[in-house]
């Protein structure tokens, strides 16, 4: 994948209303003078405006020196809010700072969104176009940095985690990811590629302490563990499901390897409770 030789943020301004939108560019070969108002007609609502007419428009190049997409982003944030509050302003967020999206707006994109989804052809290309980027060993650092920073924002785990539990509570919603599950659960393609991600987790000592946390935490939870038990309760009231767990623990008992681990897990489970049958022991004779 070619690199771009060039980052740019830049400033577009109708000149009839002085409306204004500020964005940035990655270009592949073209400095920005170049790029700009002829290969490029920014990305925002003045897009079509501008690139039929762009006679009727002034732009500046505000910054491009920039190491890579990841900086070049956080100034483009910066940038927009230092003018957030001046009129004609175009840009309705500062990703990730600000958003400004009401609940038309977000009906609107979720019902073309939807749209999309059913077409083969857009799924296609997207599906090629994130292979490509996942190629991209500056854009899987750009992705992982940008999580790391959100994860790391109190108020963005909250309200991520309060989405979370209002789907949870959508019937249809919960219905719709049920079904996914069950057909991504049925493609042994698919099934290959998550063990294996799933192994490489498990080799990560900082995954398998958070899991570790985040498991402590559930369980300290009425409601999870109620929920919980119940949905065990109905899986083995289910004929099926029992035969396919005895035949998944038939199959996974045939590999020398996890039978090591489960032999493992079972003598450290053990060792725990003997240490608790001594501790508790030596306080009655206390």
């Amino acid at each position: 994948m070619m690199k771009p030789k060039y980052r740019y943020t830049y400033r577009l301004t109708r000149q009839s209303d002085q409306a204004f939108y500020i964005g940035s560019r990655s270009a592949a070969s073209c400095p920005p003078e170049e790029d700009f108002g002829t290969h490029y007609f920014t990305s925002g609502d003045l897009q079509e405006e501008f690139r039929a007419n762009p006679e009727q428009f002034t732009w500046t190049i505000l910054s491009e020196d920039y190491a890579n997409n990841v900086s070049m982003l956080e100034d483009e944030a910066r940038l927009i809010l230092k003018s957030w509050d001046e009129p004609g302003r175009m840009n309705r967020s500062a990703h990730p700072l600000v958003f400004e999206r009401g609940a038309v707006w977000r009906e609107n994109v979720t019902e073309a969104n939807r749209r999309k989804a059913q077409d083969p052809k857009w799924r296609k290309k997207m599906t090629e176009a994130m292979r490509r980027k996942a190629q991209d060993p500056e854009w899987r650092k750009s992705m992982t940095e940008g999580a790391r920073r959100r994860s790391q924002n109190p108020e963005w785990r909250k309200k991520i985690t309060e989405a979370g539990r209002r789907r949870a509570q959508d019937p249809v919603w919960r219905k719709k990811v049920t079904e996914a599950n069950r057909r991504k659960a049925q493609d042994p393609e698919w099934r290959r590629k998550n063990a294996e991600a799933m192994r490489r987790l498990a080799q990560d000592p900082e995954w398998r302490k958070n899991a570790a946390k985040a498991g402590r935490r559930r369980a300290q939870d009425p409601v999870w563990r109620k929920n919980t038990a119940e949905g065990t309760r109905r899986r083995s009231q289910n004929p099926v499901w029992r035969e396919s767990l005895t035949a998944a623990l038939r199959k996974n008992w045939q590999d020398p390897e996890y039978r090591k681990m489960m032999s493992k897990a079972f003598t450290k489970r053990e060792a725990r409770k003997r240490a608790a049958r001594q501790a508790n022991e030596n306080t009655l004779c206390g």
